[in-house]
């Protein structure tokens, strides 16, 4: 996803960041609609064979989200995991600031990779994301694994849309 589409959008970055907290923003799923059209128009492909992958990096001119949280794994040198590590109160931990960017959806998808539902602290946002993962797949699924989008982060961003400054 390009920093283009988000600026489209009214996201301004704070110098050369590139990084965009997801939950902070009004519209997540406006965000999340703008990447994955200006990517499907980058891969010539059509928008519905596109999914939402997060990793260590991103396409050239991407965005990196910030602010995310996982709820029953735990990420441990760059992959999901389903090894106890700390978390908050809530059962969450952190994740990295992750690269976003939309791939061609893979017919049957690498043993390496799990999709989990992402969402924000109000509501589902109606898409899966894949990230790299150890152990089977299955064991993510029946623990309930998901990916959630803070309304915080520690990279500072301003959505233009309601003209507030977001930290």
């Amino acid at each position: 996803a390009t920093a283009a589409a988000a600026a489209a959008l009214g996201v301004c970055f704070a110098g050369d960041a590139r990084r965009v907290c997801l939950g902070a923003l009004r519209w997540p799923k406006r965000f999340l609609a703008a990447t994955r059209l200006d990517a499907a128009r980058r891969l010539g492909a059509p928008v519905s064979d596109l999914r939402l992958a997060l990793g260590a990096s991103s396409s050239e001119g991407g965005v990196f989200l910030e602010g995310l949280l996982v709820r029953g794994a735990s990420w441990d040198d760059g992959a999901l995991s389903l090894r106890q590590t700390h978390c908050d109160e809530t059962g969450a931990r952190p994740l990295p600031a992750l690269g976003l960017d939309w791939t061609a959806a893979r017919h049957a998808a690498a043993e390496t990779v799990v999709l989990v539902p992402l969402r924000t602290t109000a509501a589902l946002l109606d898409v899966e994301v894949e990230l790299p993962a150890r152990g089977g797949r299955h064991l993510f699924y029946l623990r309930n694994v998901v990916v959630e989008a803070s309304p915080s982060s520690s990279s500072e961003v301003t959505d233009t849309t309601n003209n507030t400054r977001v930290n």
